[in-house]
């Protein structure tokens, strides 16, 4: 006859589940908060890109009418003269997470 001690132990899991949920919670939550960072990181980019993007435009109209052109800081701008009309390129330089990328916006106007 088999012990009742030795059945309850063929019965028990060898590995214990003890903690496993709380190892997946930190996990998830860890991965969350890190898809959080990269997305708000994107659209800070996309919206500086945006931002220069209108100063592109704006800095081309001014020159076409022959004003001042005010840039914010961090931002260069070149400008041609090509064909009666004036190409305007603006590029800044932006740390993403600790790698430099140069975004880069362009526009062309009719000297009026």
């Amino acid at each position: 006859m088999v012990k009742q001690v030795v059945v309850e132990r063929m019965l028990k899991h060898i590995r214990s589940t003890t903690g496993f949920v709380t190892v997946e919670l930190a996990i998830g939550i860890a991965t969350l908060a890190f898809g959080f960072l990269a997305a708000v990181s994107a659209l800070g980019v996309f919206l500086t890109q945006l931002n220069l993007i209108d100063t592109a435009h704006n800095a081309a109209r001014a020159a076409a009418r022959g004003q001042q052109i005010d840039l914010p800081a961090n931002v260069s701008l070149t400008q041609q003269l090509q064909n009666g009309a004036i190409l305007i390129v603006v590029k800044r330089d932006l740390d993403f997470w600790s790698k430099a990328i140069e975004l880069t916006a362009t526009a062309e106007v009719i000297v009026e």
